[in-house]
């Protein structure tokens, strides 16, 4: 059994919402709990569960114990980003009392991407904030508990964590460009605060 074609299949399934195109025996002959594992391995159980339910729903060919497992480390992840998403609301209303303009940019704001935002993988909130407003940006997070993270420590943004929490603090979009590729993507004025 090739494992890794039908983990993409689900995930194929799971973004169009589709039918998977396999005959209706695949679903029985497979390890469940061996796609849980590399559903797991390659951070996509989440986006693949609806497709997991309808598998479930219509064959009943997944093991209950291994479905009840796989359904509450996903409700598990839900909650994580529900959190996360009251977290960041906080700190960019705090920023906001603070005259600081913030732009919540990468993988928070493409969420709506996925079928269910919520059954996303990811580890951070990411902020853009304007240079100027680092040290403001900084000392609002540190008042609601925030630390940076020493061990991350670049130039172009900090790592801030409370508890579990991880806040990537922009103050550049370009890290790691060279020079050249910097200036020409300065000029495009995408980090104009006025524009965000």
């Amino acid at each position: 059994m090739d494992y890794k074609m039908v983990l993409l299949l689900l995930i194929n399934g799971a973004i169009y919402n589709k039918k998977l195109g396999l005959i209706d025996e695949i679903w029985f002959e497979l390890d469940w709990m061996y796609v849980k594992e590399e559903a797991r391995h390659h951070n996509c159980m989440g986006i693949v569960y609806p497709v997991i339910k309808r598998i479930q729903e219509r064959f009943n060919c997944i093991d209950s114990d291994v479905y009840a497992m796989w359904e509450e480390e996903v409700e598990r992840l839900c909650d994580e980003h529900r959190q996360k998403d009251k977290n960041a609301q906080v700190i960019i209303d705090e920023l906001n009392k603070e005259n600081i303009e913030v732009a919540l940019f990468k993988g928070a704001y493409l969420a709506d991407l996925y079928p269910n935002y919520l059954y996303r993988d990811s580890w951070d909130v990411d902020l853009f904030v304007d240079i100027a407003d680092m040290e403001k940006a900084i000392n609002v997070l540190e008042k609601l508990g925030y630390k940076i993270d020493s061990s991350e420590d670049l130039e172009e943004s900090k790592v801030m964590k409370k508890d579990d929490f991880v806040v990537d603090l922009h103050f550049s979009l370009w890290e790691g460009y060279e020079e050249h590729n910097k200036k020409y993507l300065r000029e495009l004025c995408i980090e104009d605060k006025d524009t965000f």
